[in-house]
């Protein structure tokens, strides 16, 4: 079972560390590009670096594709362990069926190729990406920038180094991550890790409402474009077209539901 949390785990720290190393250069991205107003341009720049990670994003449905294959094995040996491990099983003996059962479900993952972090390598990427754009903004709002930044919004946020009163900027940042969220993860045939995964991101996006609020109404214009363009991609890459387009397989389609027993259909006497 370590393992299984231990992969994910190295590689956001590795992320993280090149992220850091990387955050002066975002904070030299993040410039006016021409005439355009500064809001503009912080979104002209999240597009672009959005669509530089794009190869990351073909590498994640590679290996979900190849997870997709493994997952009805894993719910064969999932279902064997229910038959398996009756409840008044000794502690000694259920720990001995667990080391079983993850030893198939490892071996399942290594038949068909897959690689866990390839799974969720571009959700690990962009949080680090994230905070490092969150952290080149906020320098900037203090920096000689400060000036320029504070009329350079639109709309009701004219005043980028202010954080938005309406609280329209970070609640819709939300809603587009979370909507973000649930079309990226929106598969019937999710294995647990992927939708406990999800689940964390969620409640985690949720419970940092009363931070993000505070937050400089600047970086809402890199948060809502980033959600937006995750939207957009986890929509188009679900579609079969594009998915050929890619040299990706199909999305896998459940299986129909077992036929009733002959007991539920029997006609009462």
């Amino acid at each position: 079972m370590t393992w299984l949390v231990l992969q994910p785990a190295s590689a956001l720290t590795r992320c993280w560390a090149y992220g850091q190393r990387y955050k002066g250069a975002s904070k030299r991205c993040i410039k006016p590009q021409g005439r355009l107003p500064w809001w503009l341009s912080i979104a002209t720049t999240t597009v672009g670096v959005r669509c530089c990670m794009l190869p990351l994003a073909w590498v994640q449905l590679r290996a979900q594709a190849n997870l997709g294959r493994a997952v009805p094995d894993i719910g064969r040996l999932t279902r064997l362990l229910k038959t398996r491990l009756p409840q008044d099983a000794t502690s000694a003996e259920k720990a001995a069926t667990l080391r079983v059962y993850m030893a198939g479900v490892k071996a399942a993952l290594q038949l068909h190729r897959v690689s866990l972090v390839r799974t969720v390598i571009a959700p690990l990427c962009n949080i680090p990406v994230f905070i490092c754009f969150v952290a080149a903004t906020r320098e900037m709002l203090r920096g000689p920038h400060q000036v320029a930044l504070s009329e350079g919004g639109t709309l009701w946020f004219i005043d980028l180094t202010a954080a938005d009163q309406t609280f329209v900027l970070p609640v819709t940042a939300a809603c587009i991550t979370y909507l973000s969220l649930e079309i990226g993860f929106g598969t019937k045939l999710q294995p647990g890790f992927a939708k406990n995964f999800k689940g964390t991101l969620q409640t985690l996006l949720i419970l940092s409402l009363s931070v993000t609020t505070q937050l400089p109404s600047g970086v809402f214009c890199y948060w809502i474009t980033s959600a937006l363009f995750s939207c957009a991609q986890s929509y188009a890459t679900k579609t079969d077209s594009v998915r050929s387009r890619l040299g990706l397989p199909p999305l896998p389609t459940p299986p129909p539901p077992a036929p009733p027993t002959d007991a539920s259909t029997r006609a009462p006497e």
